[in-house]
């Protein structure tokens, strides 16, 4: 497929897709979606990739969804819910990728956007970012999840008084309250970005699916179940892969170790 509104790069073990609609502040098109599906794909079914990046292209993130293209389908049950069916597909197929993500925000995360967001691991954002759900600004509700991942994220108080109050949140806000995991100023931002993505990144391969594997799994199990999953998980990969020894080894003989 040849994307017209996103790019996918791929750079060692590191995936990096970019939305690229920066004159329309990269809004989510029905194209838009379109390209993300097949994109994750490509990075679900590579076994060589350990971190999924996302970011925009421009002066935002993402503004949410196309709002011409959501004018033109409104009126249209049978098209609005496929538009809504695939945005929210997209934003699961990344929660559900074997490897971790972490979105990477600039300029404003709205709407569509901030589900976006929510749904990778881990958001860093850079000192001027503003986070805002707004659908209630424009008589709408939430399509893509924010009910949900924003009360997991900020809790139920801090959400719901997002989501009603229409309101901006800025980048020290959301940091303390839990929305993002770290701001960096605006000057330094890519630089330590960079940092925090090449520390994941020389981590073991192993590892790293299986805690994502693990943490997914306790989503949709009791606390005794996702904990008993956990514990056959760790017997069975530090029985059975090299990276576990290799880890060892290392830690005995004083050196950087070598994964996979």
């Amino acid at each position: 497929m040849v994307y017209k509104n996103i790019s996918l790069n791929v750079s060692g073990a590191l995936a990096e897709i970019t939305l690229n609609r920066p004159k329309s502040l990269n809004a989510l098109s029905g194209g838009l979606l379109v390209e993300m599906m097949h994109a994750l794909g490509i990075v679900q079914n590579s076994k060589k990739l350990k971190l999924l990046k996302l970011s925009g292209n421009g002066r935002a993130f993402c503004a949410g969804a196309d709002l011409l293209f959501f004018e033109s389908i409104i009126t249209d049950p049978k098209e609005l819910a496929n538009y809504i069916d695939t945005l929210n597909q997209v934003f699961f197929n990344i929660e559900n990728l074997d490897i971790p993500t972490v979105s990477v925000v600039h300029g404003f995360a709205l709407a569509g956007g901030l589900e976006l967001m929510l749904s990778t691991d881990i958001t860093l954002s850079s000192s001027s970012t503003r986070f805002g759900d707004q659908h209630i600004n424009f008589g709408l509700i939430p399509g893509g999840g924010s009910t949900r991942r924003l009360e997991e994220r900020i809790g139920k108080q801090s959400a719901i008084e997002l989501m009603i109050s229409g309101r901006w949140m800025d980048a020290t806000e959301a940091e303390a309250k839990g929305l993002i995991y770290k701001t960096f100023a605006d000057e330094v931002f890519n630089d330590e970005v960079d940092t925090f993505i090449n520390n994941i990144l020389d981590k073991s391969y192993g590892s790293l699916t299986r805690i994502k594997n693990i943490m997914n799994h306790s989503k949709h199990n009791s606390r005794e179940d996702a904990i008993r999953f956990e514990n056959n998980m760790f017997s069975n990969y530090v029985s059975t892969h090299n990276d576990p020894q290799e880890g060892l080894k290392a830690f005995k003989e004083k050196r950087a170790p070598n994964f996979s």
